[in-house]
């Protein structure tokens, strides 16, 4: 017996498959196996679901697809492209609200457990811009977080109150002879 052609036996598990794991289909998925291929696969047409008519919707009414628009528009693809993305994942009311929690604290650069001591965690600022010999980490996990003992005790730039002044003092970037109060013009 012949060997099919790949492309139909991709179009005939395409076929097989429910509306439900048609929908977990990765994006990347089409680029990735037309690369395999060597021909350019597109995934057959859907209906956009809900979540993004209105990511659409909005988005056209702030002016985000707008050439005149921060970016020139592209802000408006970029979103389109994470909401076509989440959506194609099939999330129902539940985990699409637990999906949006990690992706917003982990696109913000947060950690999703508490920090720790662990040498790893922490990267030395360079010791020729601190003061003296005070030594400063900065968290790789938590860009907004600072320790002066290594990663023993920290503080958080997102604290209340800030606490940016800390840094910037730490990194000779504040003192009396550098702050100067500009001239009315």
């Amino acid at each position: 017996m012949p060997e099919q052609d790949p492309v139909r036996r991709l179009w005939d598990a395409w076929e097989a498959m429910t509306e439900e794991q048609r929908q977990r289909i990765p994006t990347g998925f089409w680029d990735a196996m037309s690369g395999l291929m060597g021909v350019t696969l597109t995934p057959p047409t859907r209906e956009p679901s809900n979540l993004e008519i209105h990511a659409e919707r909005e988005l056209r009414r702030a002016g985000m697809f707008d050439a005149d628009s921060d970016y020139d528009g592209m802000l408006g693809e970029a979103v389109m492209n994470m909401v076509r993305a989440h959506s194609a994942a099939g999330h129902s009311g539940f985990s699409h609200y637990m999906a949006m929690q990690l992706f917003e604290r982990v696109a913000d650069f947060k950690p999703l457990t508490p920090l720790t001591n662990d040498p790893d965690e922490w990267q030395l600022i360079d010791e020729a811009m601190t003061a003296g010999d005070d030594r400063l980490w900065q968290s790789r996990r938590d860009p907004a977080c600072f320790s002066d003992d290594g990663g023993r005790t920290y503080y958080s730039l997102d604290d209340d109150p800030p606490q940016w002044w800390k840094v910037l003092r730490r990194l000779s970037l504040v003192s009396a002879k550098r702050m100067h109060r500009a001239e009315v013009a």
